[in-house]
Parts: structure tokens; sequence; C-alpha cells
């Protein structure tokens, strides 16, 4: 019999299948709540917002040893601190949206926007957890 490798067996891939699920689940919801309601607050969507940034983070917590082990100095760049992986997406996101700004598809300029904002947040939330352990 095979061995599980160690993040199966810790519930990681699991947790993040589960949270992938319920994101994309909260966008089409809130993309139909969207279209029927018009210019009211969608919670939906920021629920979704959200989730795609935690998803991210396990994402990123999943990659982790497979990018360090094959790409050693791009890996201990970006894992070095726990803020960066959500800084470089928050860039890339915001170009992102600047890109589809130009185009027609302002709902997912929106989006996109949001979902960066939320990665700065994130971001800035790792680097306080940082400085609290370190001043420890």
């Amino acid at each position: 019999m095979k061995r599980l490798p160690k993040f199966l067996k810790k519930g990681w891939l699991w947790i993040f299948i589960l949270l992938f699920t319920l994101c994309l689940f909260l966008y089409l919801k809130g993309i139909a709540i969207e279209k029927e309601a018009g210019k009211r607050i969608n919670y939906l969507l920021a629920f979704a917002e959200i989730l795609t940034v935690l998803v991210y983070g396990l994402l990123s917590k999943l990659l982790k040893p497979i990018i360090i082990s094959k790409f050693n100095k791009v890996g201990s760049f970006l894992f070095k601190k726990s803020s960066i992986p959500f800084a470089i997406a928050f860039i890339l996101l915001i170009v992102t949206g600047v890109i589809f700004s130009y185009t027609k598809f302002i709902f997912f300029t929106k989006q996109i926007s949001n979902i960066a904002y939320f990665m700065l947040v994130a971001a800035v939330i790792c680097e306080f957890s940082d400085a609290i352990k370190e001043d420890r």
C-alpha cells in the first residue's frame, strides 16, 4: 500500500478543496444576486473574496515545500516572511485590474481590485503577527 504524502495526512488538501468549493459557490451565488439586485450591497461576493485570500494562503502553504525544493533561491525569497506571497499577489492583482479596466469587463475589475485589497490586508496582518512574535 502506498503511503500518503504528509499534507494529505494533516488534512490540508481536504480543507483546501472544501474552501475552494465554498468560494466557488459563493461567487456563483453572488453573481446571480448581482444580476438580480443591481447596486445593492452583495455580502456573498465579499465573503467569496475573503475566502479567495484564505484559499490562496493555504495553497501557498501546500506548495511551499515543492517550490523550495525545485527553485531554491526563488523559494527562499518567497517564503522568507509570511507576508511576501500576499504582497506579490497584491501587486499582480492590481496590474491585472488595471488591464481589465481598459476592457468591457468592469465587473471583473471590481472583483479583482477587492481581492487585491484583501491580499494587502492579509499581508499587513502577517507582518503585524511576525512583529509581535519577534518581540517576545
